[in-house]
């Protein structure tokens, strides 16, 4: 499949993929985009509770090098964040969260990784 698909784009075919854009996709891909990343891709609502042990797997995962780690707990920067959420799912004591709302979430981790 992977030769299949490098030789389309090496022949620039453009309908290789069959993509149906649904309805309102230009409203979705503009306005909703821009909202999702003012409001949801700072690193503003990250924080973590007494279970931090400090390991600094979170600096060390974070693809977007957002987090640093500050007297032993992290600390994440501001600006806009790829919102992987590798370092919520990967921290081994499950104290990173991302509002309130991820509390009572699992966590994820790709076993293949």
């Amino acid at each position: 499949m992977i030769y299949k698909i490098a030789k389309m784009i090496a022949l620039e075919k453009d309908d290789f993929f069959r993509v149906e854009t649904g309805k309102f996709a230009f409203l979705k891909s503009t306005l909703f985009n821009y909202l999702f990343s003012e409001f949801y891709t700072n690193t503003k609502r990250f924080y973590i509770t007494g279970d931090c042990t400090g390991c600094g797997k979170c600096e060390s995962i974070c693809p977007a090098n957002m987090i640093h780690m500050d007297s032993e707990k992290p600390r994440w920067d501001e600006g806009n964040c790829y919102m992987c959420l590798a370092c919520l799912n990967h921290c081994p004591k499950k104290a990173i969260q991302y509002t309130k709302n991820t509390e009572k979430h699992g966590r994820y981790v790709n076993p293949r990784l």
